[in-house]
């Protein structure tokens, strides 16, 4: 009988694993209603996007409140528990179930959409290529062969990539900067927007946007694991909520003189 009864509890477990992620009862939002917490994976140490005042003090920047008003704006009364961890980190912890979505600017991209769910961005703008004060960089054709201070899971990795240079791994805006002022990296490929602001406040760097720009648009969604199809259509729905009364570009306007939140939702 024994034997009987852990034979169908395996069954139960094999038939369980087995069926495809689709055809499972979705509860990725009435679960965290009844929580009350949503796990946002962060690494606060991307300023503008997100960062602690002076070094040590309370998260913020203009990602951490945006992500703060799309989740008010969901049914129910939900918490955010922020989850800090690397940049290359964030990915493997949402397939790890350690945190419950991603808010750190990924970009939209068909190979990421594959593998995750996506929600509609929350802001759109372009990126920025920045280099030391000496270089002789002036256009995109010259970063062939170069090399560029990025993230190797980041979308702006792939575009440098793309464009001929190799990859010198960095986890932190600081890092890629450090390493473009020292002349151990020959360029840094971000957020035009995030740059700007970046620039604005470390005047004494002796770094510049190239000259030519990078028009491609740089869409960016909230990151959730694949199925989670429940909470992604109530985070569409608060994200053109929070776009529409303006809330979003109040605080893009904030921090960075610029409105950034998507037009088509307005």
């Amino acid at each position: 009988m024994k034997k009987l009864v852990s034979l169908l509890l395996v069954c139960l477990w094999m038939l369980q694993v087995l069926v495809p992620v689709s055809a499972r009862e979705d509860t990725s939002l009435s679960d965290i209603q009844k929580s009350g917490v949503i796990r946002i994976g962060i690494t606060g140490a991307f300023p503008p996007s997100n960062y602690h005042e002076n070094g040590d003090g309370e998260l913020t920047g203009y990602e951490v409140e945006a992500t703060k008003a799309i989740i008010d704006a969901l049914p129910g009364d939900i918490k955010i528990e922020w989850v800090e961890m690397k940049f290359s980190s964030l990915v493997g912890a949402l397939d790890s179930g350690r945190i419950d979505a991603i808010f750190h600017s990924m970009g939209i991209t068909e190979d990421r959409a594959e593998a995750y769910n996506f929600t509609l961005p929350y802001f759109r703008s372009t990126y920025a290529v920045l280099v030391n004060d000496k270089s002789d960089l002036h256009k995109l054709a010259d970063l062939k062969g170069k090399k560029a201070a990025q993230s190797i899971t980041t979308s702006t990795g792939k575009v440098a990539e793309s464009l001929g240079a190799t990859i010198v791994p960095i986890e932190t805006v600081k890092e890629a900067v450090d390493l473009v002022v020292q002349g151990r990296a020959d360029f840094y490929i971000a957020d035009k927007t995030g740059t700007q602001y970046f620039l604005q406040q470390q005047k004494d760097l002796p770094v510049h946007i190239m000259e030519e720009e990078m028009k491609i648009p740089h869409e960016i969604g909230a990151v959730l694991p694949k199925g989670a199809d429940q909470l992604r259509d109530a985070l569409n729905e608060a994200i053109k909520e929070k776009t529409k009364d303006g809330s979003l570009s109040e605080i893009y306007l904030k921090y960075l003189d610029r409105d950034i939140a998507v037009p088509e939702f307005k």
